[in-house]
């Protein structure tokens, strides 16, 4: 049998996003993310805890450059100019997360979610968000729990390029930082991920994503099953 829809593709920081556009059958779900030509791969669907949309995943919980590529493709959709905002449901959140989306400028940022586990190591630290550890190292050893985050301290610049990881190299850096807000550029690949960040005695209280969001196309899929 064969079966066929789209997808947009997009890209940030240069890592390359897809979202699959409904309707998708269930039966072509795994194939499908496992043909299309992306990192990361969401399935839009219905909300349904009072998000303006939903992502739904295959390989754990929808992270936050899939949210923010969900809540762009939405702003693109709407055809309003400046600032758009959308709550974006996903797969293993409780809770919708709020995408700010600039479909004119091309950019979308997200709340981020507060460390649930932190400890500054002497080269490093260890950041827990939405469950999973982030090891943000300035040396050359891997850690073989979570995932592990190279960081080169002279430029701020990381060789993972999920927003999570961008966070928790932007965590490592303000380590020094007891009281205020500061925005950090991350170096990913060829582009910057934008982490907001506000410290409250020391305590991370606040964080954020942000940075350039682009639709490169929009494009058919087919497959015989």
């Amino acid at each position: 049998m064969k079966f066929s829809g789209t997808y947009a593709l997009l890209e940030t920081a240069g890592q390359r996003l897809a979202l699959v556009i409904p309707p998708t059958p269930h039966e072509v779900c795994a194939e499908l993310a496992q043909a299309l030509p992306a990192e990361r791969v969401g399935f839009l669907c219905n909300p349904s805890h009072g998000g303006s949309l939903r992502v739904e995943t295959l390989a754990g919980a929808a992270d936050a450059n899939l949210l923010r590529a969900a809540g762009y493709y939405c702003a693109r959709q709407q055809n309003q100019p400046g600032m758009t905002f959308v709550l974006v449901e996903g797969s293993g959140l409780t809770d919708p997360r709020a995408v700010v989306a600039n479909a004119e400028a091309e950019t979308a940022s997200a709340v981020l979610p507060l460390p649930e586990r932190l400890e500054t190591r002497s080269a490093g630290a260890d950041a827990t968000l939405d469950g999973i550890c982030y090891h943000v190292t300035t040396g050359e050893e891997t850690f073989s729990d979570g995932t592990t985050v190279h960081l080169r301290e002279s430029d701020s610049r990381i060789d993972c390029p999920s927003a999570e990881a961008a966070a928790a190299a932007a965590i490592y850096l303000t380590r020094d930082l007891k009281d205020g807000t500061m925005e950090l550029n991350i170096g990913v690949g060829d582009g910057v991920l934008e982490i907001g960040l506000r410290r409250d005695e020391g305590a991370v209280t606040g964080l954020s994503v942000g940075g350039e969001m682009r639709l490169k196309d929009v494009c058919v899929w087919e497959l015989s099953l």
